[in-house]
């Protein structure tokens, strides 16, 4: 069946307060402290409602590198998406990140996925993000937290986009979750709390 095609929006922010999905993500020092200390830093302006568990994941466009640890947090924010990604990136120097390469090693990488369906082409960011789609670190931890989640442009389900990619490079989920953050499922299509570990962390 032919994905069907949304209008895009033409506000610039997506209303009162909507959902927002961040992935996040570290292959430099403490993995697992450094997407904690993120997600913390985020918690103080916007709230945390579902985290996913962890994934380790292989690295994309640059295989010669550690390989990551990564994580989907969804949040509730009531601006519009230029502050968000300020903020996010506020975070990242926070936590300590240093510049690098495209697709290099990150101490921590917070992206915007989606807010509240908004389409927005330019300027920065982007959304929904231009590569989420092709990428099994961010659709299989989304996925996790909201299945039935789509995408705002093609209307296909996080679960569909995960199902339809190859299997490298791959993403194995850990049996750990970030610490202090087991926020209760929201309701109806809202993110879910993750499920049972299906691996043990390496």
């Amino acid at each position: 069946m032919k994905p069907t095609t949304r209008r895009r929006s033409t506000s610039s922010s997506p209303g009162p307060r909507s959902l927002a999905y961040l992935s996040l993500g570290s292959n430099r020092g403490g993995r697992r402290a450094r997407i904690e200390r993120a997600l913390a830093a985020i918690s103080r302006f916007a709230p945390v409602v579902a985290v996913s568990a962890f994934y380790r994941t292989e690295p994309v466009g640059h295989a010669a590198q550690p390989f990551f640890w990564n994580a989907v947090a969804a949040v509730r924010w009531k601006g519009g998406p230029a502050k968000l990604l300020r903020l996010t990136q506020a975070v990242e120097r926070t936590v300590g990140r240093t510049p690098s390469f495209p697709n290099g090693p990150r101490e921590i990488d917070v992206d915007l996925l989606d807010l509240g369906g908004l389409v927005r082409a330019a300027p920065d960011p982007v959304l929904p993000h231009p590569r989420l789609s092709r990428r099994r670190f961010v659709l299989a931890p989304l996925s996790e937290i909201a299945p039935d989640w789509t995408h705002p442009v093609t209307g296909e389900t996080a679960a569909a986009l995960l199902a339809r990619l190859p299997r490298r490079p791959g993403a194995t989920r850990l049996s750990s979750s970030p610490r202090g953050f087991a926020a209760p499922a929201p309701a109806s299509s809202s993110p879910r709390r993750s499920s049972a570990a299906k691996a043990s962390p390496r």
